[in-house]
């Protein structure tokens, strides 16, 4: 993980190292969230919940093979693990890697990484999908022009065919006491990274497609989960009204560390 410790909200960014052991090489057909797991895990609890992380409906890799004694490193992002305070646990799971003969290998788990997440707040997030909310997307883009800002409009925008997402703010200032000026930026959704806009084409993006005050989207931060424990049957969804698709608590079991680094 990028860091040890958080504020509430903060993205979190975790490196996968899936290192070959074995004595011949391995064919990893994907190593992204179809093949990558992770679970988060409490001192006080004995159940983990599953988490995953941001990713996007394009095709995200491709097969590659590993060599023995070498490895293969993704970087993923999350919105969601540090959506309340307290001391945790990340564990990363593989499986799908295919040995010469064609035999699919046993997966792989990697050791618990612990993590700490503090009271404040770093960024103000909808707790079903891990999106930064329309306020906070404001605010970001009101201090990031500076200045008196008289007015502003936030629109949620899909990124193409992606299933991700970018707020475009529009902002009205008055430098100085100046003249009015129109601006446009574009706020991250899930990191909070602002950067500027070109006026036109946000005015554009905004007339043409979407509406203000349109619903936020379920999000990919939330998608089923599909990976069960090892020797165990993929578990049914449970959880009442308002929980998140993605957050379906299972006991901890005893699971094998066989390699899969962090």
């Amino acid at each position: 993980m990028d860091k040890e410790v958080y504020q509430v909200g903060e993205p979190v960014v975790a490196s996968v190292r899936l290192q070959n052991e074995g004595p011949g090489p391995v064919v990893v057909p994907r190593f992204d969230v179809d093949s990558v797991h992770f679970l988060r895990g409490t001192n006080d609890s004995a159940v983990q919940v599953e988490r995953e992380p941001v990713y996007s409906r394009s095709p995200q890799s491709e097969p590659a093979e590993v060599a023995a004694g070498k490895s293969l490193s993704r970087r993923f992002l999350f919105t969601r693990l540090s959506d309340e305070a307290g001391e945790y646990a990340l564990l990363a799971s593989f499986k799908g890697a295919m040995s010469a003969e064609a035999v699919q290998t046993e997966t792989v788990y990697s050791e618990p990484v612990p993590f700490r997440v503090v009271e404040q707040t770093a960024l103000k997030r909808d707790p079903t999908n891990g999106l930064i909310l329309k306020a906070q997307a404001v605010e970001l883009a009101r201090s990031s022009v500076g200045g008196q800002v008289k007015a502003h409009r936030a629109v949620l925008m899909p990124l193409a065919e992606t299933g991700l997402y970018t707020w475009v703010v529009l902002l009205k200032t008055a430098p100085g006491g100046g003249p009015e000026e129109q601006k446009a930026v574009q706020v991250n959704a899930y990191t909070g990274k602002v950067s500027p806009l070109e006026l036109d084409l946000a005015l554009e993006d905004i007339g043409g497609r979407a509406a203000d005050g349109a619903a936020v989207p379920a999000g990919p931060d939330v998608a089923a989960y599909r990976q069960g424990s090892k020797g165990q049957a993929e578990p049914k969804r449970s959880g009442g009204q308002g929980s998140p698709p993605g957050d379906r608590p299972r006991p901890v079991g005893d699971v094998p560390q066989e390699g899969g680094d962090r």
